[in-house]
């Protein structure tokens, strides 16, 4: 899907959702972890066949993660981009070599951090392809 550029994004979140689009796929974690949640290993074989279906194996693919809000927003930022390279970890086993990751911790949430199920969707890594 595509995702237009707004001005309450980070910077660099809007020059990807410019150049690419988002796989409606969320990559999702416990709290406090970069550790796949079971829907988020099932998920990854449909992302790998399509990526192998479209050919997007050889740098045609952003990793972004994100985390729920944390009193240390330094700890957000590193836990969202350990997120984003446990994704990583398991796509290069198939053979996808990724054009970048990023991490931008608790910025963007997507529901209330108020909630844990909010906090749930918030832990996410989202996958762009070019």
């Amino acid at each position: 899907m595509s995702v237009a550029p707004a001005p309450q994004m980070p910077e660099g979140y809007q020059v990807i959702a410019r150049q690419a689009q988002r796989l409606t796929v969320n990559f999702r974690f416990e709290e406090g972890s970069a550790t796949l949640d079971n829907k988020a290993r099932q998920d990854l074989p449909r992302v790998l066949d399509f990526l192998k279906r479209h050919d997007k194996l050889a740098k045609r693919v952003t990793l972004v993660g994100f985390g729920d809000a944390k009193n240390d927003p330094a700890r957000a930022a590193l836990l969202s981009k350990l997120r984003a390279m446990t994704v990583r970890r398991e796509l290069v086993r198939n053979g996808v070599v990724l054009r970048e990751i990023r991490g931008f911790g608790a910025q963007m949430p997507v529901a209330a951090n108020t909630a844990d199920e909010g906090r749930i969707k918030n832990r996410r890594v989202e996958v762009w392809v070019y």
